[in-house]
């Protein structure tokens, strides 16, 4: 077996790799490679078997902000092994030099959102190296009615040179997003679909609003994932007023414990926790330092939304 960095000479036996184990046809993963390599600094390796891609394991350096300033972080985004090819300790193999990678670039952290299969592999796979944080937690909220006539719903995202809004400086560590980062992560998605809600002052937007329409036991509703602005609950109830009227009964979310996304929406209207979920997903981190920080497991430290999961 020979372990390589993989490249976009590589992708069709990537894309091939990546279509099996996660049911999506080929063509769809030759678009979400593309959209990858153009996210930042695409960092992966793989397992070969002559020709065949046994194994792959990819990040994503990304600048985290934390309360002592912007640290390069890797960002797990997928690790996929071949049924053929499992049970052989291939994930640790093709880890390994993409966080020697990512150390050389800089980097001291790395995380992950990892579903509970995800999780499995982090506590059996020996030397793998990442600790679970806390389960991303599901909310339930009930829109209502509000005045909302600064804000439009839309399939578009709102033109570049309109946009002028920024997220807030947090004291906890996360990504900190720029309209351009969030016209990246969603607009530019090659097969995904979203909707945005848009926020005007005059000739300007001062906010948006990224979600999803989905069903809730035959209810219509939303699933909100990001949003950037200048005063984010105002932005986040001018949101709800709107999918509100728009026919929507429920807003579900899926944030840390103390993301600031979870204040605005509690502000914005009642909410709950969502008692059970099927498909519960985790913050995972792997300190790439000898002697890590103990706020780098306090999970209430961390601040993201259902959409930093890509």
């Amino acid at each position: 077996m020979e372990i390589a960095p993989l490249t976009s000479r590589d992708t069709y036996a990537w894309a091939m790799l990546l279509a099996v184990c996660f049911e999506r046809t080929p063509a769809d993963m030759v678009r979400l490679l593309g959209w990858l390599q153009n996210m930042g600094q695409f960092i992966a390796w793989g397992a070969w078997d002559g020709d065949r891609l046994a194994a792959q394991y990819a990040c994503l350096l990304r600048p985290l902000h934390t309360p002592d300033g912007m640290v390069p972080a890797g960002m797990s985004i997928n690790m996929a092994v071949h049924p053929d090819y499992r049970g052989r300790g291939l994930v640790r193999q093709v880890a390994a030099p993409v966080y020697d990678t990512v150390r050389d670039c800089g980097g001291e952290i790395g995380l992950g959102f990892s579903n509970a299969a995800g999780v499995k592999v982090d506590r059996h796979s020996k030397g793998y190296g990442y600790r679970v944080v806390g389960q991303m937690q599901p909310l339930i909220g009930l829109p209502r009615r509000v005045n909302q006539d600064a804000l439009y719903l839309t399939d578009t995202f709102p033109a570049d040179g309109h946009v002028d809004c920024a997220q807030r400086s947090i004291s906890g560590n996360s990504f900190m997003k720029s309209p351009a980062d969030l016209c990246r992560r969603y607009a530019a998605h090659p097969f995904r679909q979203y909707r945005y809600g848009v926020l005007r002052e005059g000739d300007g937007v001062r906010g948006v609003v990224v979600y999803r329409e989905v069903m809730f036991g035959g209810m219509r509703g939303v699933a909100l994932l990001d949003a950037i602005g200048d005063d984010l609950p105002a932005l986040i109830q001018h949101w709800g007023g709107a999918v509100h009227a728009d026919g929507a009964s429920i807003v579900h979310a899926l944030t840390t414990p103390d993301a600031p996304l979870r204040h605005a929406l509690g502000a914005a209207m009642p909410i709950f926790r969502q008692p059970y979920t099927r498909n519960p997903h985790y913050l995972t981190v792997k300190s790439l330092n000898d002697k890590p920080p103990d706020r780098l497991y306090d999970f209430k430290r961390w601040y993201f939304t259902g959409g930093d999961i890509l």
